[in-house]
């Protein structure tokens, strides 16, 4: 699994980089290009969505715009145990933040990136992993100091979900059981204009390349009866 690492150099940052010869190890890594998105796992799961959802989803709720720009899949909460009145998305083209307020000041986070950096060897791995019950990925947990996070890779593509509260002593905060439920509740997918256009091309793409294996397994058989 890869970790996004996100740097920026302001001028305090600027004029200590002009006195070192060498920079931080950080800045001197280059964002991978844009992974891979599994379309057929996500063209799966939507298939398997809309025929259980009962209404049109969190998605619906959703500024269109902003997830038309989204180049890959948007994790969402199925509808009934989270609040989603107020969801909000913001979307970077190859990464996204979607914000879901909840009562009593907790805050749940969602984050998606198709392009990160890769980390260190081993800052990974050090990290314990969970395992939650219907949920197929590795998940990784950390304590920040207002909340929790989780990390998981989901359709290629690197997700995070932060549950941070104003009363840090808050239930939902004081352990990580508020956020693993948070974790099992988002099992919805949502695509935009850009990631369905990709998603369609997989599609294609996939429905020729089947239909070739066709026509040469046809072809082999006519020349083995012909034998």
């Amino acid at each position: 699994m890869a970790v996004v690492v996100a740097a920026s150099t302001g001028p305090a940052e600027a004029q200590t980089l002009q006195g070192n010869s060498s920079p931080p190890a950080i800045l001197q890594r280059r964002p991978l290009p844009p992974a891979p998105v599994q379309w057929q796992a996500v063209l799966d799961r939507l298939a398997r969505v809309r025929a259980s959802r009962q209404g049109p989803g969190v998605v619906a709720r959703l500024v269109k715009s902003e997830l038309d720009k989204t180049e890959l899949p948007v994790l969402l909460p199925r509808e009934g145990v989270l609040d989603t009145a107020k969801a909000k998305l913001m979307s970077f083209g190859d990464a996204y933040a979607l914000d879901l307020p909840q009562a009593k000041g907790v805050h749940i986070t969602a984050y998606g990136n198709r392009t990160f950096l890769p980390a260190p060897a081993g800052a990974v791995s050090r990290r314990p992993i969970t395992r939650l019950k219907d949920v197929a990925e590795d998940i990784r947990i950390t304590q920040m100091e207002d909340g929790w996070t989780a990390t998981f890779s989901r359709y290629g593509m690197v997700y995070s979900l932060d549950v941070s509260c104003d009363d840090a002593a808050a239930p939902e905060c004081k352990t990580d059981g508020y956020l693993k439920t948070v974790i099992t509740q988002f099992d919805d997918v949502g695509l935009g204009a850009r990631a369905q256009a990709e998603a369609e091309r997989f599609r294609a793409n996939a429905n020729q390349t089947g239909s070739l294996v066709d026509q040469l397994t046809k072809s082999f058989r006519d020349l083995t009866k012909g034998g």
